[in-house]
């Protein structure tokens, strides 16, 4: 009896914003239709949980659904610090974002952290975290790896990570930096040195003696994380670390810096490795074998910085959709050619073989 039997890990992601919403519900989408039977359960943070109920209860997949602005009113620093634009269509939520990014406010990728509390609260220890560009490949069980092989990736030891683009950062050999290849050399040694600050702030806050000076430490790229927490408590306690960790972070322009920047937003690379440290937490690499990003430029149009597919086709910024499509035409049709533009509606059959 495998893991698929026993206690299969819930789907914790995130659809915040209009371009996110949609891509949340192409993900279920993608993987109720993959043709497998035992998908794993959704939970789901969102600005717009009403858009989520009838998905819901058309296919019976989604356990959890979480009002962002419900869980951080008793966070007053993060809805400063941490900005969400209060419309809910494409259009004036890019305005919403161009004055926010005049304004230095950038989009904050820790945000997802808020799903913790109430994952906890409703007795989930094992989540996967994971953003809904990503694709869960169970169309390939049984053609390019077996079933077995596929839930043997999740069944990992208890108060562990594992995640996508697991790396070390630091001194190594006593002489030797290694950057991290997720947030570049010139961010690597301010990171070593912010999560060193972060665990020392932890220490003086939660008293748990566990304050060292790492010299280096693991982490993982943010779209794919899964976690087995020993117990509910524990998930409280790492969310409690995460926070203060954060919240200390983007008070300080200098430490904001190590987060990492992912040119319209800030990442958590340096956040989310101290709360990994502080709550004793192992990392090893989730092998990408079990998953596939598929990138929705179009969600970006109004980005104000020049975007790349990933087939190294340029994109450029623009004003509204219609404007988007019209300046990237050569460059969408070109994407289209070699299947790097996913841009699928999501209508869906959603009757389970269960």
């Amino acid at each position: 009896m495998n893991i698929r039997d026993t206690e299969k890990p819930i789907i914790a992601t995130w659809g915040i914003g209009p371009a996110a919403r949609r891509r949340v519900k192409l993900h279920i989408s993608q993987s109720i239709n993959s043709g497998y039977e035992h998908i794993m359960d959704y939970a789901i943070l969102t600005d717009a949980p009403e858009e989520f109920e009838e998905i819901a209860k058309e296919t019976g997949k989604i356990k959890l659904i979480t009002d962002i602005h419900e869980v951080r009113k008793n966070y007053e620093w993060s809805i400063e610090k941490e900005p969400i634009s209060k419309y809910k269509d494409y259009e004036n939520y890019a305005k919403d974002w161009l004055e926010l990014f005049k304004q230095n406010k950038q989009f904050s990728y820790g945000l997802h952290r808020y799903q913790l509390p109430d994952l906890a609260k409703n007795g989930y220890k094992k989540i996967l975290f994971i953003d809904a560009d990503m694709k869960i490949n169970y169309q390939k069980i049984g053609v390019d790896f077996s079933e077995e092989y596929f839930w043997n990736e999740f069944d990992i030891p208890v108060n562990q990570l594992k995640g996508c683009i697991a790396e070390k950062l630091g001194i190594f050999n006593s002489t030797e930096f290694k950057w991290s290849s997720c947030i570049g050399s010139s961010i690597s040694a301010h990171s070593l040195q912010g999560v060193s600050i972060f665990l020392y702030l932890l220490e003086q806050k939660f008293k748990k003696n566990r304050f060292f000076i790492p010299v280096n430490f693991s982490l993982t790229e943010g779209p794919f994380r899964y976690y087995n927490f020993e117990s509910t408590d524990k998930v409280n306690e790492y969310f409690e670390f995460w926070e203060e960790a954060q919240k200390i972070a983007l008070s300080n322009p200098q430490l904001k810096e190590t987060l990492g920047f992912g040119g319209y937003m800030n990442c958590d690379y340096s956040t989310v490795a101290a709360a990994n440290i502080y709550s004793q937490l192992t990392i090893e690499n989730f092998n990408n074998i079990i998953y596939d990003i598929e990138l929705h430029y179009e969600d970006r149009y109004f980005l104000p910085r020049l975007n790349t597919a990933s087939c190294g086709f340029p994109i450029k910024p623009a004003n509204s959709m219609d404007e988007f499509f019209e300046i990237n035409k050569e460059s969408y049709e070109k994407a289209l050619e070699h299947n790097v533009w996913p841009n699928v509606d999501p209508q869906v059959n959603y009757k389970l073989n269960n």
